[in-house]
Order: structure tokens, then C-alpha cells, then sequence
């Protein structure tokens, strides 16, 4: 009589996206000390992605949408990422020389990290989630564009400040116009970034 082989066997059903997490807690860790070193190497015009919040919010959105998670683990996986670029970017400048400390931005990572992980999840959805996903992302982005343009712009390029803007814009322009056709989705896409876009630049300039 012969038995079963009882080799254990992985369920593609659960590697896949088990994978997938895993890839996004390393990048997330090397993505974080990487910025650190771009501070110094970047062009000018473009350094200000690594020394902005709307940086790490782009990294934190692409690799949480990469991930393919859903709702839930999306916020997680959000707030899991942004607070590991942080202490990635933290652990490069030691490394470096530099002094910097992560608890205030480790701290805005827990807050504000499970809506960009939600946010960028809901880029896949449709109709009312696509619109609002849009919404927080683009926000952000505008938000940030229009500190850089006005609290900082004796000492930083207006360059990254202008793209980054743009790149909001166009990614709620985008989303509205193939995923969340409507009169009530796109009302709520637009509104939404717009207060995202304002309570953005209020708190920050209160932060910096």
C-alpha cells in the first residue's frame, strides 16, 4: 500500500498576495533610506521629492497599489509603509552622519497612512471609491504644491512644486474621466481634493 506524500505544498492563493506584502514592507524600508541619499544627488529641481511629504505619499500609494490589496489590508499595509520609509530614511541619514528624528513623521505615517493605503486601493473600484480615492491622493499632491509655491519658495525650486501639482490634477482628471463618470462622483471628486488640497496646506504649515 503506498500513502500520500505529505510534502507540504503553498497555496497560490495566499502566497501571491502574502508575497506581494512582503515586497512592499522591504521597498518601503529601502525606498525610505534611498530618499535620503537623493536629497544630495536629485537636481535641484527635483530634490524637494525627497525632503517632502507628498514623496513619501507617492512611494507609499504606488507600491500599496502595486500590492493589490483590498480595502482593509490596504489601510494597513498604508500606514505599515509609510512609517517603514521613515525609519528607512532615518536608519540612511545615521548612516550618513546626519541626526534625524522619526517620531513626528513615524506618527503622521500611523494617521495618515491608512487612507493613502486606502486611497490607492480604491483607484481599482469605480464610480463613488474611484472618485474619492482620487480625491486624497490629488489633494495631497495640489496641497503640497501649493506650500512649496508660497511658505517655501525663497529656498526650494518651483519645479518638483509645479509637477507634483500637476501629476494630482491630472491623476483626478484621469480617474474622474475613466472610472468615475457622474455628476455625484465627480462632485465629490473634486470637492474632496479641493478640501484635502486646503486642510493639507494648513496643517502642514502649522507642522513645518
Amino acid at each position: 500500500m503506498t500513502t500520500a506524500a505529505r510534502t507540504p505544498v503553498s497555496d497560490p492563493a495566499t502566497s501571491g498576495p502574502l508575497m506581494r506584502i512582503g515586497t512592499v514592507v522591504l521597498l518601503s524600508f529601502l525606498l525610505g533610506g534611498a530618499t535620503s541619499w537623493a536629497q544630495g544627488s536629485l537636481p535641484t529641481e527635483l530634490s524637494s521629492f525627497a525632503n517632502s511629504a507628498s514623496g513619501w505619499t507617492v512611494l507609499t500609494a504606488m507600491l500599496v497599489f502595486w500590492s493589490r490589496a483590498r480595502t482593509g489590508t490596504a489601510a494597513a499595509l498604508g500606514a505599515v509603509s509609510f512609517v517603514l520609509l521613515v525609519l528607512g530614511y532615518s536608519a540612511a541619514s545615521h548612516v550618513r552622519g546626519l541626526s534625524y528624528d522619526p517620531v513626528l513623521f513615524s506618527a503622521v505615517g500611523v494617521l495618515a497612512g491608512p487612507f493613502v493605503g486606502l486611497a490607492a486601493s480604491w483607484l481599482r473600484a469605480t464610480a463613488v471609491r474611484a472618485a474619492l480615492g482620487a480625491a486624497l491622493l490629488a489633494g495631497i499632491g495640489v496641497g503640497e504644491s501649493a506650500y512649496g509655491l508660497t511658505v517655501v519658495r525663497e529656498t526650494t525650486s518651483p519645479v518638483y512644486w509645479t509637477l507634483i501639482g500637476a501629476a494630482g490634477l491630472a491623476l483626478l482628471i484621469g480617474v474622474l474621466a475613466r472610472r468615475a463618470r457622474g455628476p455625484m462622483p465627480v462632485a465629490l471628486g473634486v470637492g474632496g481634493a479641493a478640501l484635502v488640497a486646503v486642510t493639507f496646506y494648513v496643517a502642514y504649515s502649522n507642522l513645518g
